[in-house]
């Protein structure tokens, strides 16, 4: 079985609707990197995304669906 901790870093592309949340939030802009991704711990993440990721949000997704975990220092996509 699997295992991710909370602490673990993983990386999303943050839709314009997640930037503005954590424009609003914080004051200031995500730090993307070179392929639009940004970087979170996990727990992070879900405390600053977590109430707005819900069905048929208004506003839309928060960030893309795809996450990327931080697995032996390489970066690898969940999903298919």
């Amino acid at each position: 079985m699997d295992m991710i901790n909370l602490n673990e870093n993983v990386k999303v592309k943050l839709t314009d609707f997640g930037i503005n949340v954590y424009r609003i939030r914080y004051g200031i802009e995500p730090k993307v990197d070179e392929l639009g991704y940004t970087s979170f711990q996990l727990w992070q993440l879900m405390n600053i995304y977590g109430i707005y990721c819900t069905l048929a949000n208004p506003d839309g997704e928060p960030f893309k669906l795809d996450i990327l975990l931080n697995e032996n220092k390489y970066f690898h996509c969940l999903a298919t």
